[in-house]
Order: structure tokens, then sequence, then C-alpha cells
């Protein structure tokens, strides 16, 4: 279901042409005071380069090559930027994106040199587009931030709406959904406010899209439709057909296939219409799937075979690896296996050329099925590895580690950077001043010609030890700056080696149950299977419960209080009921249910995580007693109960209870990371509430919680 956004996202790039084009003319203007004839001459170079760049792309390359060499020797910087930006185009197209990326980096190079904000936007956002296709997410988001960045530098919304724009699809690659919407609205709102009318349906889109994503297709719809009729009250022809796209996808999501085939064919109508041969032959594809969901397997041949033959007729080789392994898989559904493996070993090689790991995985799949199907089971089993090795959903908590490791990591660099330069300012200050309090010897030693004199010397070098006094301090205090920095340093370092300490258990546990349904599937019953995929449920969403928790811990960006109307028993229960799903926590907590009140307005969120936190922790430290779990209200206040009777705590660790990492003296080889009771009482503190505990070693502990119905944040 990705392939809508993924659509969506690269074509959206394709406004490059226009860029360019506006560039050109900006470039024109301001190279005027060259000589006329060099600037014919680079312009005739650049537009042979361009013209041959879809059918002889060696011939293209040559053409820019020299629109190189003379744009710098006639230090025209501006076309010399333009010849780079071509040569990474022509790289591009024959999937060579690392070339493309070099080039694509000295074209912003030069656009830096000589002043040029728009063009360096537009670089950093043509290098963050081919690092996506690359699969290099981390790098993408930085050239978004630094575009976004230029953007909001010369005060120009339409740059900074892209780039949030664009950096809510990485997040949504990312596997970050949450981050990804609130970056799409973001950008959707300064398109609407600044009257950027051009946009509004490509932000329209991509909220839909992403709303399809979340399996919200109704949402989706009604996105789609409020972007096509942006689209046809502003004329984005290009963007009407994209609704119209996503529209079919909706509806075929919807099961509703008659509409959607109806809807596929006015996108196909209106491509052809604006003359768009990769959007047609993407509305052909995705015509294709409908007919495929109808179990008709000649039409949808027929029309992936018409597909397939646009994408090789236009150069798109991302478009003929996914076209050849959906006919493919089409092929050999109908035992043509003849025709079927040629077309997915063509997926598999062009995909590896341009680095399209979705593709390429897709096609290791559908090759294992191709030896299976023809008893070639020697390299069925070597392409199911090559599969296997490519998946990455079980490491997806890995991925966001490193996400929060590469942000701490630029953080603390930008702050060192910070300290280092405030500490060389100030010693070149008392060097300067050192200096100063040595020509004040030198006068004085002269001679007291005059008394005013001598007075002025006086008060001088007073004035000069007391900025001495005042340097001193500021170099004290830089230095109680950089141990704390360092301080922080470690705690980050400690936060990282916890995490993957506490996540090799879930992963190990995921890993071993999900390489038990692969080779052992077919001989195990139903209940060993039903047992293996709680250990994976279980493994799964104890991973959930610590990113949560860690993400947490950064309160300036993750933690806000939104209070809204909630049924709050059937919150309560339903956060208990999810923990008793559980192999390990199944019947053993005793829910005592005392409210009066029905709805009351609280944060959800916060909510879940104190009452998730508290029984977690209760369930870890009392064996295998049961818990209690008990609410009731009063007028203006819910309270919370939860108590065990476990191993307890002692009084140093009550008074340490909510510290960072802090863990009881007596957990001996129960597992845990030291951070729930800390986002706990966050969360109890954002809802201006209480929270009390009362425990003994070896008794038990009793934790009593109590939320205002409305608490305001001011």
């Amino acid at each position: 279901m990705k392939k809508s956004l993924l659509l969506l996202f690269f074509t959206g790039l394709i406004i490059k042409s226009f860029s360019y084009s506006t560039k050109v003319a900006d470039g024109l203007t301001r190279e005027a005071g060259n000589a006329a004839n060099d600037t014919i001459e680079l312009e005739n170079l650049k537009n042979l380069s361009r013209s041959l760049m879809d059918t002889l792309s060696d011939s293209a390359l040559y053409y820019a090559g020299k629109m190189l060499e003379l744009a710098k020797q006639k230090e025209m910087f501006f076309f010399v930027s333009d010849a780079f930006d071509l040569m990474s185009n022509v790289y591009e197209k024959e999937g060579e994106l690392e070339k493309s990326v070099n080039n694509t980096d000295s074209a912003g190079y030069y656009a830096e040199l000589i002043n040029d904000p728009v063009g360096e936007i537009f670089f950093t956002n043509n290098k963050a587009a081919l690092y996506i296709k690359m699969g290099r997410y981390f790098e993408a988001l930085q050239n978004f931030e630094k575009a976004k960045s230029i953007g909001e530098e010369i005060d120009r919304p339409s740059a900074i709406a892209a780039a949030l724009n664009n950096m809510g699809v990485v997040y949504h690659y990312l596997g970050d959904d949450e981050t990804s919407l609130k970056y799409l609205i973001k950008a959707y709102e300064i398109r609407r406010e600044n009257n950027i009318t051009l946009k509004l349906a490509y932000s329209l889109n991509n909220i839909g899209a992403l709303y399809s994503e979340y399996g919200n297709y109704t949402e989706a719809v009604e996105y789609h439709r409020k972007a096509k009729q942006a689209a046809l009250e502003h004329n984005d022809d290009y963007n009407y057909l994209v609704a119209l796209l996503n529209l079919g996808l909706d509806y075929a999501l919807l099961n509703k296939k008659d509409t959607s085939l109806i809807i596929y064919g006015e996108a196909l109508a209106e491509a052809k219409k604006q003359n768009d041969q990769t959007l047609v032959s993407h509305a052909l594809e995705r015509m294709s799937a409908v007919y495929l969901q109808l179990d008709s397997l000649d039409k949808e041949r027929e029309l992936l075979q018409k597909a397939l033959e646009i994408a090789r007729t236009m150069g798109n080789n991302y478009d003929i690896a996914s076209f050849s392994n959906s006919l493919g898989i089409n092929y050999l559904k109908a035992k043509d296996y003849k025709n079927a493996y040629p077309l997915l070993m063509q997926a598999l090689t062009v995909s590896k050329k341009i680095s399209a790991g979705k593709i390429q995985s897709d096609a290791y799949k559908s090759l294992t099925a191709y030896f299976y199907s023809t008893n070639n089971s020697e390299k069925a089993f070597a392409y199911q590895k090559l599969y296997d090795s490519m998946r990455d959903s079980i490491f997806k908590a890995e991925t966001n580690l490193k996400i929060a490791n590469l942000k701490n990591r630029f953080e603390l660099n930008r702050k060192m950077d910070e300290l280092e330069a405030k500490e060389k300012e100030l010693h070149v200050s008392r060097k300067i001043s050192g200096e100063r309090l040595r020509n004040i010897y030198i006068v004085g030693v002269a001679g007291f010609i005059l008394l005013v004199l001598a007075i002025y010397i006086l008060l001088l070098y007073r004035k000069i030890r007391q900025k001495n006094k005042i340097i001193r301090q500021n170099e004290k205090k830089v230095k109680q700056l950089l141990e704390h920095e360092k301080q922080l340093g470690k705690l980050k370092t400690q936060l990282i080696s916890t995490v993957s300490h506490e996540f090799r258990t879930p992963m190990a546990i995921i890993s071993s149950n999900v390489q038990l349904l692969r080779d052992y599937s077919e001989s195990m019953d139903g209940q060993m299977k039903k047992e293996t995929l709680n250990h994976i449920t279980g493994g799964v969403n104890n991973l959930i419960s610590m990113m949560q928790n860690f993400e947490l811990l950064d309160k300036s960006s993750i933690l806000e209080f939104n209070p809204q109307k909630t049924n709050i028993a059937e919150l309560l229960i339903s956060i208990a009921g999810g923990l008793q799903t559980l192999p390990k926590f199944k019947n053993r907590i005793n829910i005592v249910n005392n409210l009066t009140v029905k709805d009351v307005v609280i944060d959800k969120g916060l909510v879940t995580h104190i009452v998730r936190n508290l029984l977690i922790n209760a369930l870890k430290f009392s064996g295998n007693e049961v818990v209690d779990f008990g609410f009731k209200n009063d007028s203006d206040t819910i309270f919370i109960r939860v108590e065990d009777r476990g191993i307890g705590m002692t009084d140093k660790d009550l008074e340490l209870v909510f510290e960072n990492f802090h863990r009881g003296s007596n957990v001996e080889n129960i597992k845990g990371t030291g951070v729930g009771m800390s986002v706990v009482k966050q969360c109890v503190d954002l809802h201006r509430g209480e929270i009390k505990i009362e425990s003994g070693v070896g008794t038990g502990t009793k934790i009593e919680v109590a939320l205002p119905f409305a608490a305001v944040d001011e």
C-alpha cells in the first residue's frame, strides 16, 4: 500500500522541469553583463544536452561536459551549476544514482558560491529525492531540513512548505506515520495561509494517501476528493490526475471495484490528454491490480504488458522493474513458466542497478515462488534466504533507535561546537586584556607627568581588572557547561546501551518464533501456532512499550497535554484487558470499578502511559500473584489504585523511584529499563495530579494516582 504515497512523492518532484526553467530565466538576467556570444553558446550546449537526454545519454553527457568546461573558463558560475544539474539528470535516468548525487552536490556548491538561495533549495531537494530512491532516508531528512532552513532565511513560504511535505514523506518511509501526518498537515496549512494555490491539491493528495496507509479509506476518499476539487479550481492538471489515481486506489481498497475501474478509466483518459506517458503506465498498472482482484488474469496481463511497454519506451527503470515483477507473477499464476522467468530476472537485475530495495525484495520473493513451482528446491531455498535477509519489519524498533541516536549525536556536537567557540572568544579577550595591562605598566613606569593622566590610568587599570574578573567568571561558567555536556553525553551513551541490551531479548523471541513458524508451520497443530504467535505478539508489544517510554523522556518534543472527552471506565478496562491477553499476565489483574461517571475530560494518551506502566511494574515484581486494580471518583477527580503483593521497595529506593534509569536494589534478575516511573511522574504532573506510594520490602507496593477531570496545562 505504500505504493500510493511513493507515487505521489516521486511524481511530485517532477516539478523539477518547471523549477529548472524558472531558475534558468533568473540566471540569464544575472549573467546579462557577460559576453552575449558566450551566453548564446552555453544556451545552445544546454539545449542540445537536454534534447538528447532521453535517447542518447552519452551524447547528452558530452555536451553537458563541454558546457561545464566553457562555463568554468568564462567564470559564468550559474551555467556551471546548470551543467552539473544536466549531468545529474542523465545519470539518474541511467540508474547511476551515486554519480547523480555527486553532480547534484556540485551544482548546489556553485549555487551557494554565487549566493543563489533559490538554486541551493532546488539542488538540495533534488539530492534528497535521490537519497530516497537509494533508501538512504537519514541523508534525505538532513537535506530537506537544510532546504527548510534556507527557505526560512529568505522568507520563502513555498520552499518551507515543500520541505515540510517531503520530510513528512520520509518519516512515513521510516514507519513514523504520526510525525509524517504532522509534517504533511503543517505544509498544507502554510500553503493555505500564504495562498500558495498551486500546491494545495498536492498537499491534500499526500494527506489522503497517508490516511489510506492507516487503513482509514473513508477519510482518504474525503481528502482525495478535496484534492481533485482544488486542482480543478486552480487549473492544476497534474494533481487532478494524481487525485484520480488515488481515488481509484481508495475505492479498490474499499472493495468497490466497479467504481474503482470507472475512476481509473477517467485517470487514464486524463493522462493521455496531458500526454503524461509515465502516469498512463501507472493508470494501466493500477487497473490491472483491480482485474487481479476480479480473478481476470488475461485482462490483468494485457494491461501490464501495455504499462511495461510504455515504461521501456520512456526508459523509466523503476517502473520497468516494478511492472516486470508484476507481469512475471501473472505468468507464474497462469503456469506459463517460460514467460515468467525472464520477466522476474529483469525485475531483479534492474532493481539492483537502481538500488530499489523494495522491488528487489519483491523480486526475490517472486523467484522463490517460481523455483518452488518448477520443483527446484535448492534455488527456491537460496532466493528465500535472500528475501528474508532484506525484510526489516522485525528490526523496526532498532531503526527508530538509530534515528534517536543520530539526533542526539548531532545535537551534542552542535552544543559542543558552540561552547568551544565561546571558549576561543574568551581566550582572545583575555589575551587582549593582558596586552592592555602591560601597556598600563609601561605608561606608569614612564612617569607621572600629569596628575589627571595618572588618575585616568588608575581608573582604566581598575576597569580592566574588573573586566578580567568577569572573564574569569565566564571562563568558570564555560567549564561548568562543558562538564555538564560531558555528563549529558555519558547519559545518552547509557541510554543507548540500556535500550540495546533491553531490546535483545524481545527481538530474539520474535526472531526465534518467526523461524519456528517458517520452518515447522506445516507440522504444528493449532494450539502450537497460537502459542508461537502469542510469543511474537508479546515481544512486539514489549518493544512498543519500551520505545514509547524512551520517547517520552524527551519532554520538549514528545509530552504534550491534550485533554479530550473520554469514556474513562472503558479506557481503564481496555488497558488492563490488553495486558491480560499476554500469556504471562493472563487472569492476574483484579479489576474493581467504583466509578459513578462515564465521560470525563482527560488526556487519553497520558492516562494510558500512567496505567500501563503501573500495571506492568506491579505484575513484573509480584511473581505470579494477582494485582488489584481499582478506580473511583468524586466530584472533580479520578482516583486510580494499583496494589501488588510483590517484593516491595526500600526507603532509599522510594526516594529515587522517579529518577531516570533508577532500579530497585532488590530487583535482582527481573528485567527493566528504569524509566517507567519517570514517565508516570511526568504524565501525572502534566495532569496537575498527585501520586502517592506506600511500600515495604517483602510486603508489596500500593500506588494511588489522583487526576483532575479537566486539568489545563497553562
